[in-house]
């Protein structure tokens, strides 16, 4: 897992997967875009993790799906603790 992506809280991974699905974020990712979903420490190394995966050929509704997926699993995790 790329550790910028995956050091975001729950809260996060779920904010920047709803903007990822409504369209409100898109590529190309800027650390501003990316900063109204998730803490300016970590805007940079995330919008360049998605930057990175979508010139890969991942597309945003990929990128939504995993973002989603991952903020279920750390809810999920959290809930057990």
């Amino acid at each position: 897992m790329i550790p910028a992506i995956q050091s975001l809280s729950d809260t996060d991974l779920r904010e920047i997967g709803r903007a990822l699905r409504s369209g409100r974020l898109s590529s190309p990712f800027s650390v501003a875009s990316v900063q109204r979903y998730c803490s300016a420490q970590t805007a940079g190394p995330v919008a360049q993790a998605m930057q990175e995966l979508v010139d890969e050929g991942m597309r945003a509704e990929h990128l939504a799906l995993m973002f989603e997926s991952l903020a279920e699993a750390k809810a999920s995790s959290d809930d057990r603790l």
